[in-house]
């Protein structure tokens, strides 16, 4: 019997023990976040939720944290003088894939892939169609473009360069298909580690103006 209450009693406290081996974040503006700290750098805070550990990693600028308390009881307090801003983060051979609306006389739908080759060019391939809303104007476009990237907090702004070729269709003007010339630019704003919302204004013989969302693989 005694063993019998021995072992229920360890079980207890094993359990009691893991209810409470959790991190807690406290951000600058009073908030916490039950976690598990994975990693500490000199820009961010990397952690996964306590009741997700299986989940994704995620991150918090070290700018926007006060202290961590860690399981054991340790704390640190973040000081703020040293915290570095954190950029949005650009990797080698980081590939994504969207969609995203295309404003050229009409509304279109498109798709986007994209993909990191160096610290600061990204590859954009696209194919966008146009045929909603006005019967007067349709097309389709297809284009390769090179983004120049600048990582600004949580920001990412980048000039582009690219070749596509464009077919369009207008009831007074017939049908042509041409190649253009893209020049332009535009900004990545960063929703989680995953997903991002981008606005594009891209100019060949006339301007277009996308916006969509991007998931990485």
């Amino acid at each position: 019997m005694k063993k019998i209450v021995s072992l229920i009693t360890l079980i207890m406290g094993a359990f009691i023990f893991s209810a409470n081996a959790q991190d807690i974040i406290v951000l600058t503006n009073g908030n916490e976040i039950k976690a598990k700290v994975q990693e500490v750098t000199t820009t961010d805070v990397r952690y996964k939720l306590f009741d997700s550990p299986e989940g994704a990693t995620l991150f918090v600028p070290k700018s926007e944290v006060f202290s961590i308390t860690y399981d054991d009881g340790y704390r640190i307090v973040i000081d703020q003088s040293t915290a570095k801003k954190t950029n949005a983060p650009i990797e080698k051979g980081t590939r994504a894939i969207g969609v995203y609306i295309p404003v050229l006389a009409n509304y279109g739908l498109g798709a986007k892939y994209q993909q990191i080759v160096s610290d600061a060019i990204r590859l954009d391939g696209t194919f966008s169609i146009f045929t909603f809303f006005d019967n007067d104007f349709s097309g389709w476009d297809i284009n390769a473009n090179v983004h120049y990237l600048v990582p600004v907090e949580q920001f990412v702004i980048y000039p582009l360069l690219g070749l596509g070729i464009r077919n369009i269709k207008e009831r007074d003007a017939g049908k042509e298909t041409r190649p253009v010339l893209n020049a332009g630019g535009g900004i990545d704003i960063m929703l989680s580690e995953k997903a991002t919302f981008n606005l594009e204004l891209k100019i060949s013989n006339v301007s277009m103006l996308s916006f969509g969302f991007m998931f990485k693989l």
